[in-house]
């Protein structure tokens, strides 16, 4: 009498991978997902920071009495806003981004834009000149019918799209 074989067959063992291979395919994915959409959460939460930051400012200025003086704000870095500047902050800079760290933020020092470079850039469309990156600037907002200016606020220099 022959003893049965037991175990795997290489053909069993080939499906069994297959498919293991495809749920780990699959989880990957969802995983690049997830990451890309923390890191764009991070970014509008830091954002959110410094534009409390700046209503700070405001204040402060208004409770101590002094003018507030919207041109200097409007040239300002917003990350001296913050209490804590984020460990992904890489600095001022002179240039376009060129060279720097993904996922970092940076601050033009010559078109007075604070710019954050995503590192997970599949679901972002890239702007108008093809770069992937957000930026920032300060806009100061007037009365109606005047000239005189009333506050200001960090706003997206061009529309992006992520996600």
């Amino acid at each position: 009498m022959k003893g049965r074989q037991t175990g795997f067959t290489l053909f069993e063992f080939l499906v069994a991978a297959s498919i293991l291979a495809i749920f780990a395919g699959l989880l990957l994915n969802r995983l690049h997902y997830y990451q890309e959409a923390a890191e764009k959460t991070a970014m509008e939460v830091t954002y959110q920071s410094m534009q409390s930051g700046l209503r700070y400012e405001i204040a402060r200025a208004l409770m101590a009495g002094r003018e507030i003086d919207y041109q200097h704000l409007a040239h300002e870095n917003p990350m001296n806003w913050l209490e804590q500047k984020p460990p992904n902050y890489l600095g001022e800079f002179r240039r376009n981004g060129e060279g720097l760290a993904r996922g970092a933020w940076y601050f033009d020092t010559v078109k007075r834009e604070l710019v954050y470079l995503p590192a997970l850039d599949g679901h972002f469309v890239p702007d108008s000149e093809g770069q992937s990156r957000v930026r920032y600037h300060v806009e100061l907002l007037a009365r109606q019918g005047g000239s005189d200016f009333v506050t200001a606020r960090l706003k997206v220099v061009e529309a992006y799209t992520w996600f």
